[in-house]
């Protein structure tokens, strides 16, 4: 990242790798046995420009670590796959909140988010 890290997960299933989320837009996925980067995604057009259009605040890892929910201060809810070098959406909530999704967390079979509406899903 280029500046500030958002926050940091490990799936629930391993500990040789974890996702971070930045306010460069960014979310990657680490492989920590060299401290590389093995994927990452963003949804902006200047991926360097500091104060990026929609940035990543959460991340939460799927039950069987499968895919990466985030949430993102357009309110989206955002299913990622990082298998590949270059992440891509699976699935998406629009306007899962009104303003920034804050929080997100994963528990079988559900999942919760907490956004700056002050509503908890």
């Amino acid at each position: 990242h280029v500046s500030t890290v958002r926050r940091v997960v490990f799936p629930h299933l391993r500990s040789d790798l974890f996702v971070s989320t930045g306010d460069d837009g960014y979310v990657k996925k680490w492989d920590l046995s060299d401290y590389s980067v093995t994927s990452s995604f963003t949804l902006n057009s200047n991926p360097h420009k500091v104060s990026a259009n929609v940035v990543p605040l959460c991340a939460s890892f799927t039950p069987n670590d499968a895919l990466v929910m985030t949430g993102w201060t357009d309110g989206f809810i955002r299913g990622l796959d990082l298998s590949g070098a270059q992440g891509s959406v699976v699935w998406q909530i629009v306007n899962g909140h009104k303003g920034a999704v804050n929080v997100i967390i994963s528990a079988t079979p559900y999942f919760c988010t907490a956004g700056e509406d002050c509503v908890v899903r």
